[in-house]
């Protein structure tokens, strides 16, 4: 039995080393086909997130100068409310953007003594659809606010995918 084994592996190993270019074209192409097949799945996976998430809309904040009256924190949320774009926005004042830079910057104490809550901007999260009218919301809700001749307050859009 032992015998009839090692002839097998034998005649396998000099079949194999007499057509050694034949045997190393087999293991190559299926090794690049192989890759081809992995490399598109996750081509076909990355592009399926990719997709998801702008399905599920774009979050972009607007950061406003430290020193903002309220006037201009109204007229932020009044471009929010007239935009079809916008689906639904959270306000935070000074304090919670305080508190939520506190809680991020947790181990850096010197940095969270050396800032008060008057050196933080007040912030507007907006959440948009995915396309309004044809165009990527992004582009539409932030040309709204870029553009607005009531808005030279803001700071920076920040767009989060």
């Amino acid at each position: 039995m032992l015998y009839r084994l090692w002839y097998y592996v034998r005649e396998t190993v000099v079949s194999l080393w007499r057509n050694l270019s034949l045997t190393l074209a087999a293991i190559l192409t299926v090794a690049i086909s192989l890759s081809l097949v992995g490399a598109s799945l996750l081509i076909r996976e990355g592009a399926d997130r990719a997709t998801a998430q702008f399905q599920e809309g774009v979050e972009f904040i607007v950061f406003m100068v430290p020193d903002a009256s309220t006037e201009q924190d109204a007229a932020i949320r009044n471009v929010l409310d007239s935009s079809p774009a916008i689906s639904r926005y959270t306000y935070v004042d000074k304090m919670a953007a305080y508190e939520e830079f506190q809680r991020l910057f947790t181990d850096k104490p010197e940095l969270v003594e050396s800032v008060s809550p008057d050196d933080v901007n007040t912030a507007t999260h907006a959440l948009a659809h995915a396309f309004h009218e044809g165009e990527p919301t992004t582009r539409a809700a932030g040309c709204t606010l870029k553009d607005c001749q009531a808005c030279p307050f803001i700071v920076h859009l920040h767009a989060t995918f």
